[in-house]
């Protein structure tokens, strides 16, 4: 609102024959602007027009930055805006892309606002899979937008179109906006990266029931690196009583002696890997698997097989167990 109430106290303290006006002071800032400045007060420049201007970005989770940018964007254009909206490869780096919204849904959110603002412009939106895009090869663009992280990008721009004998584009900066509610471990600026990792944890899809799996038990699959806290989500699991199962622990127990896998193991790997009390040395066993790719899958093809099998044990059980309790509880009722 504060960015809006700038900008309309600058239309109206200006000229009435002005096309446009830009505020050049700290859009953060919450010093208000005294309605009786006069033309020569330094408040308000008259923005510059371009007939066709470009711009790119992922435009995930459209926010005021974004709707800052394409305003500014809007207001420097003349005819076309052209705004390259990145997909494919270029988001394999950004965040959490899995959460990054459809091509197609992150453009129909543009073209809205973008009509919102000024309908008179002819907009083109199209996909951005490298990082030039249009820019580097349409000859009718006379300035490229950017902001502080990307002004090398729209010198990149330039250099290209100096090769591809075509004449440079006018950059226009704009500043990045300041997210005055971000956490330690979060961008000082308003981006969509933080927008996707406060997404983490919510229901972005309700469950689709699906008749092949049984109601109970409801199984899920907890992994993660070391160091990553899977102890401890089972450890809180296991107070709200879920019950829990060790995959590693019965991987050990898959080749314990009387196993099937105890068998094929030693059928595989010799006598050699065995302790005295005719269980399998574990470190003798890693010794010959890790460093070795063929070595480690033939363990991995007679244990996983088996660890499997106990783990199915163990999830019946605890549903039988289950069922049993919510019959007990149905009684007590």
């Amino acid at each position: 609102m504060q960015c809006l109430e700038k900008y309309t106290i600058g239309c109206y303290t200006c000229k009435p024959n002005l096309r446009a006006v830009y505020l050049p002071c700290d859009i953060n800032g919450t010093e208000s602007i005294p309605c009786s400045d006069t033309e020569d007060s330094g408040l308000c420049e008259i923005i510059p027009s371009y007939n066709d201007v470009v711009l790119g970005g992922t435009f995930d989770r459209l926010h005021p930055a974004h709707k800052i940018l394409l305003s500014i964007s809007c207001l420097l254009t003349g005819k076309r805006l052209i705004i390259g909206v990145a997909d494919g490869e270029l988001l394999n780096r950004k965040v959490l892309k899995e959460l990054i919204e459809p091509y197609q849904e992150r453009v129909e959110k543009l073209r809205k606002f973008l009509l919102d603002v000024n309908p008179a412009v002819q907009y083109d939106l199209v996909p951005l899979r490298d990082p030039y895009g249009p820019a580097i090869t349409d000859v009718n663009l006379n300035c490229i937008v950017v902001s502080d992280e990307t002004q090398k990008g729209g010198e990149a721009v330039n250099r290209k179109r100096l090769e591809n004998a075509l004449p440079e584009l006018t950059i226009h900066k704009i500043g990045l906006i300041k997210d005055e509610q971000h956490t330690a471990d979060e961008e000082e600026k308003i981006s969509s990266s933080t927008l996707r990792k406060r997404l983490l944890g919510s229901l972005l899809l309700p469950p689709k029931n699906n008749p092949k799996i049984a109601p109970v038990p409801y199984v899920i699959g907890l992994t993660g690196c070391i160091g990553s806290g899977k102890t401890s989500v089972v450890q809180y699991l296991q107070k709200m009583g879920v019950a829990t199962i060790d995959a590693d622990q019965l991987g050990h127990e898959s080749y314990r002696p009387g196993r099937a896998a105890y068998q094929r193991i030693i059928q595989k790997f010799g006598q050699d890997i065995l302790l005295k009390d005719g269980t399998i040395d574990r470190n003798a066993l890693g010794n010959r698997v890790f460093g070795d790719i063929e070595e480690l899958k033939s363990l991995t093809d007679i244990v996983w097989p088996e660890t499997a099998i106990l783990v199915k044990r163990k999830i019946a059980d605890a549903a039988a167990e289950g069922t049993q309790e919510d019959s007990n509880e149905r009684q007590n009722e």
